[in-house]
């Protein structure tokens, strides 16, 4: 499952946000395990359907850790209406589709978790100005029916950082910047540029593509920068649209 744009997104414009309940204080494991199952007990029904339909990476050894937690008796006395496996499942689940909300602090957004992960994503969100709520804008101009991306990790690092940040969420990133495929978002800026400004079209040009060395991150970077700036300030001048102005910042 994924988000997808039901119209045309202006930049800075708010696609998501979501508020959770689901929050718990990181500290040891056995901890985390009850918290994680008295979480889910106090949502409605609703909401417990959509936790369990979240994706789970099997990591065998947390779920063995968590296996021998919930199956032992709690120190509160407290008996769990499901037995361990059920509430491993949980974990897991919580573990794949959480977000971290402070240093100390670990939450699960059931809406936001359905954002699929690229390495040049198209939304960037926040979620540690108010405790469990998610706020996700738009960071370019995105079209209705494409799909909404955020990012897991570290977007700016080289490939091989990537993908082993990303093995660690139990998934191989095959986005259009890991597969260094055609850069559509910097050709589409060039393409404003050129309307902007009367250039004539290069029928002969090719789009750039996706690199992953930090010279060619550092590359795309500023080109996309320069082509914003080219467009607008010819289009708007000092006067510029607030979305198209977001458009930069974010750039």
């Amino acid at each position: 499952m994924g988000a997808f744009a039901t119209r045309d997104i202006l930049p800075g414009e708010i696609v998501l946000v979501d508020f959770t309940s689901i929050v718990i204080t990181n500290g040891h494991i056995a901890k985390d395990c009850y918290q994680i199952a008295e979480r889910y007990e106090e949502l409605e029904e609703e909401e417990k359907q959509e936790w369990r339909n979240l994706a789970g990476f099997p990591w065998n050894s947390r779920a063995n850790h968590y296996r021998t937690i919930y199956n032992l008796p709690r120190p509160d006395g407290l008996v769990l209406p499901e037995n361990g496996e059920f509430y491993t499942l949980l974990n897991l689940q919580f573990d794949c589709n959480t977000f971290a909300i402070s240093d100390a602090k670990s939450a699960l957004f059931l809406k936001a978790s359905r954002f699929n992960h690229s390495c040049d994503p198209n939304v960037w969100y926040e979620n540690s100005e108010v405790e469990g709520r998610w706020v996700g804008r738009a960071n370019r101009h995105i079209k209705q029916g494409q799909e909404l991306f955020i990012s897991y990790l570290p977007n700016h690092n080289p490939l091989d950082g990537r993908q082993k940040e990303a093995s660690n969420w139990g998934f191989i990133c095959d986005c259009d910047k890991c597969l260094e495929m055609p850069d559509e978002y910097t050709a589409s800026l060039q393409e404003a540029r050129d309307i902007a400004n009367g250039i004539e079209p290069d029928r002969g040009w090719v789009p750039p593509s996706h690199g992953n060395t930090v010279a060619a991150m550092e590359d795309q970077l500023r080109r996309r920068v320069t082509l914003l700036r080219e467009a607008y300030d010819k289009m708007w001048g000092a006067k510029m649209d607030d979305a198209y102005g977001k458009e930069l910042v974010f750039a």
